[in-house]
């Protein structure tokens, strides 16, 4: 059983498997967890190399965020874009988060 402490942290009172990683008992640091998922760190790399293009851009985020079913995994591809794209794309990051709740 796993309970949500905070944010990103959760404690585990057996042993788990997600993904291909195994989590002990104790606390555990989801964004570690984000950050080794492979498709995770595809979907930033596809989104580098179309950044050239504001509509593949779009349309290749709106993809990332459909296929995301963890909504920690969602806040954190936010985070990046905006970190990463925000000066050039703040409309279009915005609109695709915004739609996601939708």
């Amino acid at each position: 059983m796993c309970l949500v402490v905070t944010g990103t942290r959760f404690f585990c009172e057996e042993l788990l498997t997600f993904s291909k990683y195994q989590i002990r008992k104790g606390f555990v640091i989801l964004d570690e967890i984000i950050k080794q998922n492979p498709m995770f760190e595809l979907t930033k790399k596809i989104l580098v190399r179309v950044s050239f293009d504001p509509l593949l851009f779009q349309k290749e985020l709106s993809k990332a965020i459909k296929w995301m079913s963890n909504s920690e995994e969602i806040q954190h591809l936010r985070e990046w874009c905006m970190k990463e794209f925000g000066a050039v794309y703040p409309s279009i990051i915005q609109k695709a988060f915004t739609m996601q709740k939708n």
